[in-house]
């Protein structure tokens, strides 16, 4: 992706939400909405759509149907919503996954264009990933299995749930920053990837919080940064790597999207709602529990976030020529 491409998505991304938006009246919802969500229920997406849902019907008295479409890692159920009507009664629960890493491992195999084909209307929330190694591992703490990766003649290996994954990125970003080479394992699910790690048939991951958390509390797994900008609540003493090496960030995020051309004023009172719901004290306790930060942002802040990430994802994957293949 060279620098003219990167402006030139920029530019793409800050004014989608303000061109060619179609008029409704002071009338919206005035009939139930379609939540897609493109993965199986229980996942971040699903949660967090549900809980959207409850405050939502309150508030609004209309239906939500939280519809469910996994399918090609997220792309089945957010290309249906890209082609949708754009009247503001069908929208998605995207991700990074969705909106940013996936199209930009797929390129022109891609399904939709995650810029032209739809509006961002608000962010969710977001969590970290975490830095996991096996009981053996003769680190303690990010310096030490610094150290010990750049002395280990075979290197210390880390499992991922696939080559393009949150987990992948986040391994690849690390060894980058903190001049290292360790070997990447992928495999095909979370489930085999942790079963292995526990086992030690690999040396450590980047995991999503939920999948890790009873691991390290029952000491099968040690935890030793988390990939955010701060500790979690639930996990206080994980400091984040960026304490070592300044700058990095790895995070997952959830938001919401409809397709391209939404009505203005449904974007505004979904944006406002949405934004009403996560700024509540009760429902960040419950998802801080969980190790997810409910983040509450305009519709223009959620459009500058993506292109950030689009434009740093891009060109980590772009140098190290990475792809679902890979």
């Amino acid at each position: 992706m060279k620098n003219l491409s990167r402006r030139t998505c920029l530019s793409a991304l800050a004014l989608t939400p303000f061109a060619g938006f179609a008029q409704v009246g002071n009338s919206y919802p005035a009939k139930p909405i379609r939540l897609v969500v493109p993965y199986p229920a229980a996942g971040g997406n699903d949660v967090l759509a549900r809980g959207l849902k409850t405050h939502w019907e309150r508030v609004w008295t209309q239906p939500v149907l939280v519809d469910n479409k996994p399918g090609g890692n997220g792309a089945l159920g957010t290309e249906i919503v890209a082609k949708a009507p754009a009247d503001g009664y069908t929208l998605l629960m995207g991700s990074i996954a969705t909106h940013v890493i996936g199209p930009l491992l797929k390129k022109k195999n891609s399904r939709y264009d995650p810029v032209k084909d739809f509006t961002a209307i608000a962010m969710v929330g977001n969590t970290p990933l975490i830095l996991t190694v096996h009981p053996s591992v003769k680190a303690n703490n990010l310096r030490e299995f610094i150290a010990l990766a750049k002395t280990q003649k075979e290197g210390i290996s880390y499992a991922s749930v696939g080559n393009g994954s949150a987990g992948h990125l986040a391994g690849v970003m690390f060894e980058q920053m903190a001049s290292v080479d360790m070997m990447h394992v992928p495999y095909k699910g979370i489930s085999q990837a942790s079963t292995e790690l526990v086992g030690g048939v690999v040396n450590a991951a980047f995991s999503n919080v939920l999948n890790v958390l009873p691991l390290i509390k029952t000491g099968k797994l040690r935890a030793l940064g988390v990939t955010g900008s701060s500790a979690l609540s639930i996990l206080p003493d994980v400091p984040p790597i960026s304490q070592v090496l300044p700058g990095y960030s790895a995070e997952l995020w959830w938001g919401l999207f409809g397709p391209a051309g939404m009505p203005i004023e449904a974007v505004r009172r979904i944006n406002v709602e949405s934004n009403r719901y996560l700024e509540s004290a009760d429902a960040k306790k419950k998802w801080a529990e969980d190790g997810i930060t409910l983040t509450p942002m305009s519709q223009a802040d959620f459009v500058q976030h993506i292109a950030k990430d689009t434009v740093r994802w891009g060109d980590l994957i772009q140098a190290r020529k990475i792809s679902e293949e890979s």
